[in-house]
Order: C-alpha cells, then structure tokens, then sequence
C-alpha cells in the first residue's frame, strides 16, 4: 500500500551481489539497479552483501543477504530459487521502516483517471497491485473515489481506488499534483494479474542491454509464475 509520502525509491540504498553464476549474478544486478540500488563492490563493507552461501566470505562489520538452498529459515535467508516479492520485502526490511509488503515498481506510464464525474489523461509514476501513483492538474482530497484506467497489450483494465494522500509536485505555480491511491474491492485474481504484470515489467527492464541467453540462464534461479513465465516468451 502506498501511505506515505516520501519517496523511499529515492533514498540510498547499497548492494554488492555474489553468487556461484555469472548469468544469476547479471540478472541480480540488472534487476537492483530497475529497483534504484546502488552496486558496490563485495568488499566493500559499508554495502548490505546479496550473496549465494558458500560463495564468499564477509568483510568486517558487513551484513548480508544469504540466498540459500536449505530449509533454514531467518531474517536473513531467501530460500532459491528466489521470488521477487521476497526479495523486495527483505531488501525493503533492510533499508526502511515501515516496511512495504508489496513489490512497488517505478513508472513512466499513460493512463486515464475518473476523477470528479470526468475523465483525464494521467501518468502513473508508481504502481503495486494495492495502490499506484499519478499526476493531474488539480488536487484531490483524501478518501476521494477515482477510477484508473490502463491499456494493456490492447487490454483495459479499470482500477477502482481511494485517494490516501494529494501534493504539489514543485511550486504551486506548475499546477501539478501527485496523488496516491489505493485500490479498493479487488478479488485475488485482480490482485495476482496486477502482481504478475509489475514482476513481468521489472524483468522486461532486466533484459534491456542484455544478452539473451545470459538472461535465460539467470532466469532459473527465480521462482516465477507459468503466466510471468509466459508473458516474457511472447513478448522476446
């Protein structure tokens, strides 16, 4: 849920990745850098260590991330292959309090939002499958109904929502506003197709610049649904 104002995606965050494949260690990084991370080196021992047991050792004062094929569980543990949404959770556990319990991707995306009887053409900044980000031209108040309107692949989808919090973006003059919103009266089926559709973009992004078959390759050691599965093989 987005119920804070602050944008946490940019506050620093600092990662060194280690692990026993070139291929997991690539779409790793390519993927903190989609989510605003900072790579450092591994030995750096200011940077919170992404690292496979058994690959490498910590440095003095470092703390760490274990990626794990055990059963062992902890606060510092992520059973492989690894899901996406464990992996933002406890990036998000490490890095900010309170903590988001949903994966949240930053955005650059047209849409449309039913605001006060009209519709409007917006830009969603943020989105997770509870809530998103946009802009518009006036201020909405809190608990105001909206309706966010996407087009996916072709694909409408209607979001009903409640505003949770309306700001300036920049002087008043610019006569710009970001709005948050939560969304209200999903099923879990809404839900999953929303989730499925942030995780599906976030390895979209992954695989920008990227040789194919290394992104292939790294792909094994995530835990993903058949329909991300899917999407991201129709969409190559």
């Amino acid at each position: 849920m987005l119920n804070e104002i602050v944008d946490r995606d940019k506050l620093p965050k600092r990662i060194a990745v280690s692990t026993g494949s070139e291929a997991f260690t690539a779409v790793l990084e390519s993927l903190l850098g989609v989510w605003g991370v900072e790579l450092c080196r591994r030995d750096d021992p200011s940077a919170l260590l992404l690292a496979e047991e058994g690959c490498c050792e910590l440095v003095a004062s470092q703390k760490a991330i274990w990626l794990s094929r055990s059963d062992a569980a902890g606060p510092d543990r992520i059973r492989l292959p690894v899901s996406l949404e464990a992996l933002w959770q406890i990036i998000e556990q490490k890095f900010h309090r309170p903590t988001r319990m949903h994966l949240r991707m930053a955005l650059d995306f047209s849409a449309r939002v039913f605001l006060r009887g009209e519709w409007y053409d917006t830009i969603l900044s943020s989105m997770s499958d509870m809530g998103a980000r946009f802009t518009t031209e006036m201020e909405t108040v809190r608990e105001e109904k909206v309706i966010l309107e996407l087009i996916v692949n072709g694909e409408v989808r209607q979001h009903h929502g409640e505003i949770i919090f309306s700001m300036a973006l920049g002087s008043l003059e610019t006569g710009a506003f970001q709005s948050g919103v939560v969304f209200v009266g999903q099923d879990k089926e809404t839900c999953n197709t929303l989730r499925y559709l942030l995780i599906r973009w976030c390895l979209e992004a992954v695989r920008e610049g990227m040789d194919r078959q290394v992104f292939q390759d790294g792909l094994a050691f995530l835990d993903l649904a058949p329909e991300v599965v899917g999407a991201l093989a129709a969409a190559d």
